[in-house]
């Protein structure tokens, strides 16, 4: 069924375009915070296409990702990807050996990653709907200062890196950042940043940060009031939180948005190419979209 909050968008205002419908920031977390860390399933046909979207918590355990498995099967038996046309996955698709072990592509790249691998190992096409990061980081440019933008990203990786380590082990908001992190932060940020991006976008902004000499102590320090080792994974997580209030969390709002937006953009090209499709993403994004997937799909006539 058509949820609440697309039906009246779709009665008062008459847009077609299904980008006009994707929840706000604000809406999207009223609704993840009713439905939780549950994994969340769309199945949308309107007689001529059929689509299944489903939203996980990112996670890079092995052991999540079969409770999830659980939970699946038990509220979706039908639910798999034979007969799929194509899956849409979010970030870039990667090429991985037919006989590497599937726990541990989620153990170094996460769920989305195992997505794609189980349906090129089925014979099913995959793409993307994200952008590439040339793309948004230019985007996000335009809106924000090379000072916010560093900082979420060096919050975001860190968080991405304390969660990977850890995975999927209790995670407390006093737990510390150890040295090896902040070691791999700096590894981690120089192989993710496009070097001469950066050097672009800090002269564009004026900053006087060299991409190469990036002071992530004092930069932290600036946004939390603590050195790097007295950082805590609550403060991380505050930094790289698009539902927070500060800087950090405006460019991760924005970024969201334009993604969100290619990937409406992404789904609507596609439902004009194949007939069933499979689209996955981090939960926060299907939730986001969940209206404007009820509007590109207006005419169900079976959704289960």
């Amino acid at each position: 069924m058509t949820s609440e909050n697309s039906r009246e968008k779709l009665n008062t205002i008459g847009s077609k375009n299904p980008v006009d419908f994707l929840r706000t920031p604000e809406q999207a977390l009223v609704e993840r915070e009713r439905r939780g860390e549950t994994p969340v399933v769309l199945r949308r046909n309107d007689g001529q296409n059929e689509l299944v979207v489903l939203g996980l918590p990112h996670t890079f355990s092995y052991e999540e990702i079969n409770q999830y498995k659980d939970i699946l099967r038990e509220q979706h038996p039908d639910l798999f990807l034979r007969g799929i046309d194509l899956i849409i996955v979010e970030g870039t698709p990667l090429e991985f050996d037919p006989r590497i072990d599937p726990a541990q592509i989620i153990k170094e790249h996460g769920e989305t990653s195992y997505l794609a691998y189980i349906a090129k190992s089925m014979g099913v096409r995959v793409e993307s709907w994200d952008l590439d990061f040339n793309n948004w980081f230019k985007n996000i440019l335009e809106r924000h200062s090379t000072e916010d933008i560093l900082a979420w990203l060096g919050a975001a990786a860190l968080k991405l890196l304390f969660e990977k380590n850890r995975k999927g082990k209790s995670v407390k908001e006093t737990d510390h950042i150890s040295q090896s992190e902040i070691k791999d932060l700096k590894l981690l940020f120089e192989k993710f940043i496009n070097a001469e991006l950066v050097e672009y976008a800090l002269k564009k902004n004026g900053s006087k940060i060299a991409a190469d000499k990036i002071d992530f102590e004092n930069l932290f320090k600036s946004y939390c009031g603590k050195s790097l080792s007295e950082i805590t994974f609550g403060d991380i997580a505050k930094l790289s939180d698009p539902y927070a209030d500060g800087p950090t969390s405006a460019v991760i709002r924005d970024l969201n948005e334009i993604r969100d937006k290619k990937a409406m953009d992404t789904l609507q090209e596609a439902k004009s190419k194949y007939k069933s499709i499979f689209m996955s993403a981090g939960l926060d994004h299907v939730i986001t979209w969940e209206p404007a997937i009820d509007a590109l799909y207006q005419n169900q006539k079976q959704v289960q």
